[in-house]
């Protein structure tokens, strides 16, 4: 019996297999023990007798199945059977036998080559600094793998997990990781002063997913931001290159590299707005552009603003409208716009002189440059009503854009940073009496304002009022926060208008020398007329520009130039009565086209201008009939103020 021992424990583990086999291949159960005898008899045949190099140790403790074993071994000397095990069945067993052992055979040399990987990965884990990598000659036999600890097994089939799925961090191997490290870094480098982003500490997971968002969308701006700076000015200048070198106009490639690669992908949306690399520039870039580029960059924020929100608000009608002029605005040309020194201009602006276009210049304010907050400060009256134009405000209709804000609110929305609803304040007065007005402007020919401020027969010498229904308007702020717009119109009342830049830039645009027809079609329809010819031109601070009445006109300001500060002020003159009341006539026709009300002025300005050109053409003197446009001027004044008159009695 001890010549089969070893090979009883060595087949141990195939016993309750071969048991179980039998079982389902013999029916009668009397047949088992004589099964299992020619088992570990053609088993013990089959392996070599143990030599002197296999110690005891070597054999592992008798386990409760293999004590079965052996005891099953022992008793079939003794037990009887009336059936004889045939050697067909023998035979049959034999080749199962075989064919398992092979199978066992191929799976045992795979355990044994994925067991010794597992070995030598989970000493790179514990000990990285003690991996000794074994030789051929130290394999370990299989039983001796089987006697391993349990604990170690288990290391074992957890590092084995681990190799499969190596995107699966160890939970055994307490190493800190990069991602964790730059985690933190992440928390420190995103929070703003007093500010704890630490999210770890965050039981509430809705908390923590708060704090991760916030780090995730500084770091994302903070990457846009880098990738505009390294990105913007090499395209700013390719295009403004091909713009001055090639045979073609700056609108003609406003859909060249610059716009192209610069225009928003429909995935990066935010909850605010479209993001591009407008956004991203500071005041001094923005200063410092071009005209050609602030109009793609401006062009950039409008078609941000028009996608970016849902509602319809006057913001998005605003973007829309003005993005749609400066899509087919240029550049004017040398005959549309005049751009002069002051003595120049103040030629063109002579008695009987008319330039159709407006007329910029420079340096024609005799009072220094002032700045928003400057001229903020000296507006004392903190409970003072301002008429504000919020794009914030839906649309609908009947609602109206403007609202009554106090100075206090004014002066602590401009404190805050740009936003992309920005306040236009309107109606503002102004707070010098003098220094206002530019040079090329103080002759006889462009007072006439002033004139009629000047008392009349009924009035006193010691004037103490104005006449009814006149109001100051030779002089006015506009104030505006970064990035408001000014849709088309023109200014009521027949007024030529003055415009200098104190602080800040903006754009102007305009609708160049109109046909009648095409006046007639932007009368018809101000909020979507795009013909003609649209030009525009930057203006910076200290520049002025002064255009003729009836000019259509729009304002655009880029956000990140910031807020801007400008005077301004109307301006009628004695010798282009003409066309002063054929704009009033016009502007009575289709009011939607003017921002004010004709009513209310109108009517006593056209009296005391009729009575003075009255009163030349009665003296018969041609000094006093040219100061008026010559006799043929007043005469169609006459005539066509019966008209205005005549259209009020139809309205009314």
């Amino acid at each position: 019996m001890a010549t089969y021992e070893f090979a009883a424990l060595s087949l141990a583990d195939r016993i309750k297999s071969v048991r179980r086999s039998s079982t389902q291949k013999y029916s009668n159960p009397a047949h088992i023990p004589e099964a299992v005898i020619a088992l570990a008899t053609f088993a013990a045949a089959r392996v070599p007798p143990p030599t002197s190099t296999i110690s005891a140790q070597h054999v592992a403790p008798r386990s409760p199945l293999k004590r079965k074993a052996d005891s099953t071994l022992e008793q079939t000397g003794h037990r009887k059977s009336n059936n004889s095990f045939t050697p067909r069945k023998l035979s049959q067993t034999a080749s199962a036998i075989k064919l398992r052992e092979s199978r066992a055979a191929e799976k045992s040399a795979r355990h044994d080559s994925s067991d010794a990987e597992c070995d030598t990965q989970t000493r790179d884990l514990l000990d990285p600094e003690h991996v000794v990598a074994p030789s051929p000659s130290e394999e370990v036999p299989r039983q001796l793998i089987n006697e391993v600890p349990a604990e170690v097994n288990k290391q074992r089939a957890h590092t084995r997990r681990s190799i499969k799925s190596p995107t699966l961090p160890s939970a055994s191997v307490a190493t800190p990781s990069k991602s964790s490290a730059n985690t933190s870094q992440d928390m420190i480098k995103y929070a703003k002063a007093g500010e704890d982003l630490d999210w770890t500490k965050m039981e509430d997971p809705k908390q923590r997913r708060r704090l991760q968002s916030i780090i995730s969308t500084r770091k994302s701006l903070e990457k846009k931001k880098q990738t505009a700076e390294k990105s913007i000015t090499p395209h700013i200048d390719t295009t403004v290159q091909l713009a001055k070198t090639a045979s073609v106009k700056p609108s003609q490639l406003r859909n060249a590299q610059l716009f192209e690669t610069s225009r928003p992908h429909k995935a990066q949306t935010s909850p605010v707005q479209l993001r591009t690399p407008a956004h991203d520039l500071s005041r001094e870039q923005a200063l410092a552009l071009t005209d050609f580029e602030y109009v793609e960059m401006t062009k950039m924020i409008l078609e941000s603003t028009s996608k970016g929100h849902k509602a319809v608000t006057f913001a998005v009608q605003q973007a829309r409208r003005i993005l749609q002029l400066l899509n087919v605005a240029t550049t004017p040309e040398p005959n549309e716009a005049l751009v002069a020194s002051g003595d120049v201009a103040a030629q063109y602006l002579a008695a009987g002189q008319y330039f159709a276009g407006p007329i910029f210049t420079a340096g024609q304010q005799s009072l220094p440059l002032q700045t928003v907050d400057k001229f903020l400060s000296e507006c004392y009256d903190d409970d003072a009503d301002v008429y504000v134009q919020d794009p914030a405000v839906r649309v609908a209709r009947g609602t109206p854009h403007v609202r009554s804000r106090t100075m206090a609110e004014v002066k602590e929305r401009f404190a805050q940073p740009v936003t992309d609803m920005p306040w236009n304040l309107l109606e503002l007065a102004a707070h010098r009496e003098d220094g206002l007005r530019p040079a090329f402007l103080n002759t006889e020919d462009c007072c006439l304002l002033s004139k009629l401020k000047l008392p009349g027969s009924a009035d006193k010498a010691s004037r103490k009022g104005y006449e009814k229904g006149w109001k100051e308007v030779e002089k006015w702020t506009l104030v505006a926060q970064a990035g408001a717009l000014t849709e088309p119109h023109q200014d009521s009342h027949g007024y030529s208008t003055y415009i200098t830049v104190n602080h800040g830039i903006f754009g102007f645009g305009w609708l160049s020398n109109p046909t009648l027809e095409e006046r007639t079609a932007w009368s018809r329809s101000p909020h979507n007329y795009i013909g003609g010819r649209w030009r525009y031109a930057i203006i910076r601070a200290g520049q002025t520009v002064y255009f003729p009445a009836g000019t259509v006109h729009f304002v655009f300001r880029l956000p990140a130039a910031g807020n801007t500060l400008a005077f301004g002020g109307h301006v009628l003159r004695n010798s282009q009565i003409v066309r002063w009341i054929k704009t009033l006539i016009e502007e009575k026709q289709a009011p939607s086209i003017t921002n004010e009300d004709l009513t209310v002025s109108a009517p006593g300005y056209l009296d005391r201008v009729e009575k003075w050109a009255r009163q030349a053409l009665a003296s018969g003197l041609v000094k006093d009939m040219e100061r008026w446009g010559g006799e043929q001027a007043i005469e169609e004044f006459l005539r066509l103020k019966v008209e205005f008159e005549t259209m009020k009695k139809k309205k009314g």
